[in-house]
């Protein structure tokens, strides 16, 4: 957000945390920063130019179709959605075939499961969930493909922890996320339009 004021936008900030927006308004009082759920934005119809959202969807046991309709309903058309989630990338997707991952779905569960903390989502269904509410794609970015392999397969997990961290390899690591993005990204960032 300050980002975004410092080149000239107004910018409004929501999070339901209430001690992180307490934290954030003691450190930097000029943001307009609110406490509020996604879900029922304290916004007009049609009066967003922009939305980004990053990395929300997913923390969310019960699905993202709600917070989806809030961003179309808030945007006005013409209006543009940066969406950034996890997701099913083809390492993500290999390991699934192989049940590498606990076989219990959410349906399996009466009561969200107290460890968890995100979904993984497979692109094309939010895709083609943003489709279906009148949103056009501009871009679709893979992102981290060095945390993405790091975090899926153990025994490259040291290595390139360290070229993450810094403390290795810093000269590889532009080259390295490039190659591994393309089967192994941790997270999509989405670019859609509003147009209808």
């Amino acid at each position: 957000m300050r980002a975004l004021n410092v080149n000239g936008y107004r910018s409004v900030g929501i999070d339901f945390a209430e001690r992180t927006v307490d934290a954030i308004r003691r450190a930097m009082p000029a943001l307009n920063v609110h406490v509020g759920d996604v879900r029922a934005l304290p916004i007009e119809d049609n009066t967003l130019d922009g939305y980004i959202s990053a990395g929300v969807i997913e923390h969310f046991w019960h699905g993202y179709h709600d917070i989806l309709a809030e961003m179309q309903r808030a945007l006005r058309p013409g209006g543009v959605l940066f969406l950034s989630f996890p997701y099913v990338s083809p390492l993500r997707r290999w390991k699934l075939s192989w049940q590498s991952y606990p076989t219990a779905t959410h349906r399996s569960y009466r009561n969200i499961p107290q460890d968890f903390y995100q979904f993984a989502l497979p692109v094309n269904r939010v895709l083609r969930d943003l489709e279906g509410l009148g949103f056009t794609r501009l871009e679709l970015c893979l992102v981290d493909g060095i945390k993405g392999v790091k975090d899926e397969v153990a025994v490259t997990k040291s290595l390139l922890q360290a070229i993450y961290d810094g403390r290795r390899g810093t000269h590889l690591r532009p080259w390295l996320d490039k190659m591994l993005k393309s089967f192994g990204a941790h997270s999509v960032l989405l670019v859609m339009k509003k147009t209808r």
